[in-house]
């Protein structure tokens, strides 16, 4: 199964990509599923389910939230009440983690090597149990960012996975995750995650 596990859409608020055009698109592209990832927020991304239902496409849901460790991936959420406040910049990454942790899910670093952002704790990614990935096949990196990337999963010993991190349309698609079998939900998928049984997969375009 061919999962987009990082996606934006117009409720993430730094972009106009309509779920609908978005949905349609990953059907185009053969793609199986995908993860909307709006920043900062997992509620903000529950109008994309109505969506999804009606055009009968699977579609789960995280969030990539802006920590002093840089950027995370986080999936098994199940409301924003790990949010304790109100926030401009960056969340303490520690504090992210251990309310992720609390819930039940897990992280993956995003885009950790792209070019302009630093993941400033990657020394410290294996001391984080929630940690269970790394994002080595980002959308919108250069191939020398996500080749960068690689070699930090490798250096740690994480696996890798692949996200379009898509803002705008023709994104959509263009690095995914490979999973096995058919997740029902996203219970399953986030103990897919913690198995570590994925790869991330580069697509033409």
């Amino acid at each position: 199964m061919l999962i987009d596990l990082h996606v934006h859409t117009v409720y993430s608020g730094d972009n106009d990509l309509d779920p609908r055009h978005l949905i349609t698109r990953a059907k185009e592209l053969g793609l199986d599923a995908l993860c909307i990832t709006e920043h900062n927020s997992y509620e903000k991304s529950a109008p994309v389910l109505a969506v999804a239902a009606e055009l009968n496409f699977p579609v789960f849901r995280g969030a990539e939230i802006s920590t002093t460790l840089g950027h995370l991936l986080v999936y098994g959420l199940k409301d924003d009440g790990w949010v304790t406040r109100r926030y401009w910049g960056r969340l303490p990454g520690e504090a992210v983690l251990q309310a992720v942790t609390g819930v039940g899910g897990v992280v993956v670093a995003a885009h950790p090597c792209k070019s302009g952002y630093q993941f400033y704790g990657s020394q410290l990614l294996p001391a984080y149990p929630a940690i269970v990935g790394i994002e080595v096949c980002n959308g919108v990196c250069s191939e020398d960012d996500n080749r960068a990337a690689a070699l930090l999963a490798g250096e740690l010993g994480l696996p890798g996975t692949g996200g379009s991190d898509a803002h705008r349309f023709h994104e959509i698609g263009r690095c995914c995750t490979e999973v096995p079998g058919w997740p029902r939900d996203e219970t399953k998928l986030v103990a897919i995650l913690r198995a570590g049984d994925f790869r991330a997969v580069r697509r033409p375009g």
